[in-house]
């Protein structure tokens, strides 16, 4: 599937895809806007086929800036995004038809400090509740919370991104207006232990495991100030991680790493890592786990330098299993993988047709197809 568009000038840079209930997709793109120059959300819902059923242009008033992933609890989907305006947080609640219920600005019910003035940069899920990732441009902090689907800040902890350093403030900003590269931001929680988050502490873009009930993370794990960290991290349980890591020109992928041992500025791992001399090292890659014929197996997607989507599979023990890519004619970029309810996979991305207009592409492997990669 590839979305048509009959605005010349418009791009559109997609985040996330989940499948839907009735089989088909829900896409959070983030849609670049050459007049205010914020993003705006845009939300694509198709059916089991890609056939493209509605398109939401406006979320909201004065809304931009739209963060990924899409975030599922309660039956609904949920995402980030600021209001223009004042940069304030914003909430919007989205139903599996792609309708949008509600948006509603995050608050602080703690009476310590303004929740709201923090600009977004990545979402995730902890059970019934939300995790916010922010940049806080007043105290020139990353901010990490816990937020309920009504909005509240219920838990929250700010992590200082180095007094008067200037140049990490521009790196972050710049991401907001559309300039330079976009840095892979991420909050989750490991199974049965600790919160982490990707981004920057210290004048160094960082992975770090944290307790909001503490001033410090627990540990961190550094990279190299604004060019050299984790792309992707993906916590199978409290003492396994598949991971991603860019360090200058060089990408490394690690399917299986404990993380244990690492020192605090050791960020290629010391177990199985792969040099990816195919792949760019400023690829946003993607991760998901499958299981076929009784068997795990570990998927990145990313983008090859010959732009095509490419996957890489690796069996649960690091060893390479199969590799397939995706896309012709067009350049290609990868953008997010998911498992789909038929055992097969979907991987949504742009494409640049006619070799100048983005859009959106969203390619769907059947369960064969996904077995011919790894078997």
């Amino acid at each position: 599937m590839c979305n048509k568009h009959n605005i010349y000038s418009q791009s559109f840079d997609p985040l996330d895809v989940k499948q839907t209930s009735d089989g088909g997709f829900l896409i959070l793109v983030r849609k670049l806007n050459n007049t205010s120059g914020y993003s705006d959300p845009y939300l694509l819902k198709t059916d089991k086929t890609g056939k493209i059923i509605s398109e939401i242009n406006e979320v909201g008033t004065d809304t931009g800036h739209p963060v990924g992933p899409l975030l599922f609890t309660g039956g609904a989907y949920y995402f980030f995004c600021l209001n223009k305006t004042d940069t304030r947080v914003v909430l919007v609640k989205v139903l599996p038809d792609g309708t949008v219920e509600s948006t509603q600005t995050i608050s602080n019910n703690s009476g310590e400090g303004d929740a709201t003035r923090y600009l977004p940069l990545a979402g995730g899920v902890d059970g019934n509740n939300l995790l916010l990732l922010s940049y806080d441009n007043f105290g020139r902090s990353t901010v990490a919370d816990v937020v309920n689907t009504n909005g509240v800040v219920t838990e929250s902890q700010a992590y200082s991104i180095g007094e008067g350093d200037d140049y990490i403030e521009d790196v972050i900003i710049s991401q907001f207006n559309q300039q330079n590269r976009q840095y892979p931001y991420a909050i989750g929680r490991v199974p049965g232990s600790s919160l982490y988050f990707n981004g920057f502490i210290d004048y160094t873009f960082t992975l770090a495991f944290v307790n909001l009930n503490t001033d410090a993370p627990a540990r961190t794990i550094r990279g190299t100030q604004a060019d050299g960290g984790f792309s992707c991290l993906y916590p199978h349980s409290a003492n396994q991680f598949s991971s991603a890591i860019f360090n200058f020109n060089q990408l490394f992928y690690t399917p299986v790493s404990s993380l244990a041992q690492q020192n605090i500025d050791d960020i290629i791992p010391q177990t199985t890592t792969f040099q990816m001399a195919e792949v760019a090292a400023t690829s946003h890659v993607a991760f998901t786990s499958t299981n076929v014929d009784n068997a795990n197996y570990y998927l990145f997607a990313s983008t090859s330098k010959s732009n095509q989507v490419i996957i890489h599979a690796y069996q649960s023990n690091g060893t390479l299993a199969g590799s397939k890519y995706l896309g012709f004619s067009n350049p290609y970029q990868a953008k997010s993988i998911i498992n789909t309810n038929d055992g097969g996979l979907a991987i949504v991305g742009t494409t640049q047709v006619a070799g100048r207009f983005q859009r959106i592409c969203l390619f769907k492997l059947s369960s064969q197809e996904v077995k011919d990669i790894v078997l």
